[in-house]
């Protein structure tokens, strides 16, 4: 697996590839405060969605992101 390393997380890509805008939300996910400290997988379907990536894993706990719900429509 593919690994895409941000300021505060690590994603591991199981895509065999990867369109370039779909790196980028993976790129700002791992930069993103959020996500320090959380295991992230990216499945192979990835694909880049309307707001945010769409194939996008992880446990958050306690914790909202309302940006990465629903994201698969009208991608």
């Amino acid at each position: 697996a593919m690994e895409i390393k941000g300021r505060f997380a690590t994603a591991k890509v199981f895509a065999r590839s990867i369109e370039n805008e779909a790196l980028l939300q993976i790129k700002a996910i791992c930069d993103n405060e959020l996500y320090e400290g959380q295991t992230i997988r990216i499945m192979p379907d990835v694909h880049a969605g309307k707001s945010a990536l769409v194939g996008f894993t992880t446990r958050i706990g306690a914790k909202v992101n309302p940006w990465l719900i629903g994201v698969d429509i009208g991608c």
